[in-house]
């Protein structure tokens, strides 16, 4: 709530136990985040240095397989 503004978010879950490993879990993360930070449009799980994009798609989140994560801080 502190920062009103932010749009992508990057939460390292790989000492999660369990780690989320599926869609539908980075989804419901993602979910659960924008109860805090409702101005987030994407989020990156870092999970073993594999990296999962979920980014807002019309007000649902979707797994973006097709994201580059080196360059994500300059799209948004």
């Amino acid at each position: 709530m502190r920062l009103p503004r932010i749009q992508c978010v990057e939460v390292e879950v790989s000492d999660w136990v369990p780690a989320p490993s599926s869609p539908p879990a980075f989804r419901a993360l993602a979910g659960e985040m924008r109860l805090y930070t409702p101005s987030v449009s994407r989020i990156v799980f870092v999970c073993n240095f594999d990296r999962t994009v979920v980014t807002d798609v019309g007000g649902v989140f979707r797994v973006d397989n097709d994201a580059n994560c080196e360059v994500l801080w300059k799209q948004i």
